[in-house]
């Protein structure tokens, strides 16, 4: 998972990441296992347990080249962890589902590099069941 944090309470974003996981889990294929990395279930970012953000970068970035998909959280346009982590996708050929997408305002760049881009959280999440788990 993928989207932007910083600056927004733990409680918003995580809500919104909750409900990605619980519809994968609950609506995924019986025969299929899911393994489900989102960054805030790692690191606190509230708290720096961490001595770098170095650290943090570079743990992010292989979770993501080593991912088969990658689903972000387009609620807040303007990261540029997210960006990065996007970026990163794109060039390893990594599946990229775009969720809480403003369509009529969405910066073209980031509605490109998407390979689809969904209104709403349940929407993308159903499309992602049926395209990409079954």
């Amino acid at each position: 998972m993928a989207g932007g944090m910083s600056g927004i309470p733990i409680e918003e974003y995580g809500k919104r990441r909750d409900q990605i996981r619980n519809l994968l889990t609950t609506n995924k294929p019986d025969n299929l296992s899911l393994h489900i990395v989102d960054p805030s279930k790692y690191y606190n970012y509230d708290y720096k347990y961490h001595e770098t953000e170095k650290e943090i970068l570079r743990w992010e970035l292989n979770k993501v080249r080593n991912s088969n998909l990658i689903i972000v959280d387009l609620t807040v346009e303007k990261s540029v962890g997210t960006i990065v982590e996007l970026a990163i996708a794109y060039e390893n050929k990594i599946p990229i589902i775009g969720v809480n997408a403003d369509k009529e305002n969405i910066h073209p760049w980031l509605e490109e590099i998407c390979d689809r881009t969904f209104n709403n959280i349940e929407t993308g999440i159903n499309y992602i069941i049926s395209y990409y788990l079954w």
